[in-house]
């Protein structure tokens, strides 16, 4: 009968089908692996970019900072003098002239997502480099620690208007200057000053 040899027909064709299927999901597994294995690759490769932008900052902050033991914040020239009193320290202007440069090359090449991540990243180096750069600049006088939190304020104001960027890492470096230079701890009657 004609459903006989129908049954037959998918009887026989049943380890097929299922050999088919069998493939195909072997198939699809291997694709997804490997798509895995791209991801990861991906990602791996998108952290090392990440890594090298921040130490090329890294490595301009630690070279800008040699100009730190030159600089003398106490000095009382051009007080009163208002070209005098702008006048930044070779460490910010270093600082901010390399940051605004990488800024400018990537800004052409990424996209305003990619870019706000970068700086986020370097931002964050910012924020928890330049206090450990300033741990031993200590000005005496209360004119010096001012110069010191008004220059570090402009490397902050200055690197906050670079278009697609979040400047929230530098929430903390301002804290520190506030805490080190605009309100320092008083010392204890009697106790030596830090510094």
């Amino acid at each position: 009968t004609k459903d006989d040899d129908a049954a037959a027909a998918a009887d026989a064709a049943a380890p097929e089908t299922a050999d088919a299927a069998a493939t195909k999901s072997t198939r699809r597994e291997a694709v997804l692996a490997d798509l895995d294995g791209v991801r990861g690759e991906y990602v791996e490769h998108h952290r090392r970019i990440l890594a090298k932008f921040r130490s090329i900052i890294d490595d301009s902050l630690d070279a800008s900072a040699r100009s730190l033991s030159q600089t003398n914040w106490d000095d009382a020239r051009g007080e009163g003098d208002a070209a005098a009193a702008t006048k930044r320290s070779a460490f910010a202007t270093d600082v901010v002239r390399n940051v605004e440069a990488m800024h400018a090359v990537l800004g052409r090449h990424l996209p305003p997502e990619q870019l706000q991540e970068v700086f986020t990243n370097i931002f964050d180096l910012l924020s928890t480099k330049i206090p450990h750069l300033f741990e031993t600049v200590n000005p005496e006088m209360p004119r010096g620690r001012r110069k010191v939190a008004d220059d570090l304020r402009f490397l902050i104001q200055s690197v906050s208007k670079l278009p697609h960027v979040q400047v929230a890492n530098l929430r903390r470096l301002d804290a520190f200057i506030t805490e080190k230079y605009v309100n320092p701890p008083v010392p204890a009657a009697g106790a030596a000053p830090a510094g």
